[in-house]
């Protein structure tokens, strides 16, 4: 799948059944998309559910928390990617058969954003499943309100499949930014408590790059395909913690780590 400045073009996927799917997801463009996989509920239509997605990403936190409430009684978010022109990445969802929705995140409150959207079909498995994704470790997101933690492997492979799970009771995500060598998840919380105090603490971050899983649902599972250079990274959730609308990443939902 290529997701660009014309949407998104889709391979392969009218011949899904159930079961374990794969999506290979890059961009040419030199903006980061966001490619999420949402199932709608059955009353929701696509429309109201693109409106509230938007809102969620907004700062003011009493536009984002109701937002982010609704969502998740909306839809189930199966996971996604955040990729940009150099880091390609994938994900490994478990589908039942029926409707499901390919978003990029990123086009949310363009004109054309109902669009961009690519609806898919499950069909119905014949026979068991087959093809279920090699697993290398595993990401965990347990937790409620501002205790919303990871528990995640200290060291990974570049091209390392991990299945990430959310154990907590709202949306969370898995993005991963590069840091500076030696960085330490203390120091990377110390970056974030410093806001708002004055001068901020200095930076753990060694570019502005992130890429990674998009949110999944409560009690959703996806496996995240790496493909990533060797180096210190800081795993990350940025969603907004729902009773505050203070990001989880803030909150301590971050732990850094080494593709080796």
């Amino acid at each position: 799948m290529e997701a660009g400045q014309g949407g998104l073009d889709v391979t392969g996927a009218d011949a899904l059944t159930a079961g374990p799917a794969t999506f290979q997801v890059s961009t040419p463009d030199e903006r980061s998309r966001w490619v999420g996989l949402v199932d709608l509920s059955p009353e929701v239509d696509l429309a109201t559910f693109l409106a509230e997605m938007g809102k969620v990403f907004v700062e003011d936190p009493e536009v984002s928390v109701p937002a982010g409430q609704k969502v998740t009684n909306m839809a189930t978010l199966r996971g996604g990617v955040s990729v940009n022109k150099t880091t390609p990445l994938g994900f490994s969802v478990h589908l039942a058969q029926g409707t499901y929705h390919l978003v990029d995140y990123s086009t949310l409150g363009e004109p054309d954003a109902l669009d961009r959207v690519r609806t898919i079909e499950v069909g119905r498995a014949e026979g068991a499943p087959t093809g279920a994704p090699r697993v290398d470790g595993v990401v965990a997101q347990f937790g409620q309100g501002a205790e919303q933690r990871f528990l995640a492997p200290d060291t990974v492979a570049p091209d390392a499949q991990l299945l990430v799970s959310n154990a907590t009771g709202q949306n969370n995500e898995a993005i991963i930014a590069p840091v500076k060598p030696g960085v330490t998840d203390e120091q990377v919380q110390a970056f974030f408590d410093s806001f708002g105090g004055g001068q901020p603490a200095e930076s753990p971050f060694a570019s502005e790059e992130t890429y990674g899983l998009l949110p999944l649902g409560p009690g959703q599972s996806a496996v995240l395909r790496l493909n990533l250079q060797p180096g210190r990274y800081v795993l990350m959730s940025w969603v907004g913690e729902y009773e505050t609308g203070k990001s989880n990443v803030q909150n301590g939902m971050h732990h850094v780590f080494t593709v080796a």
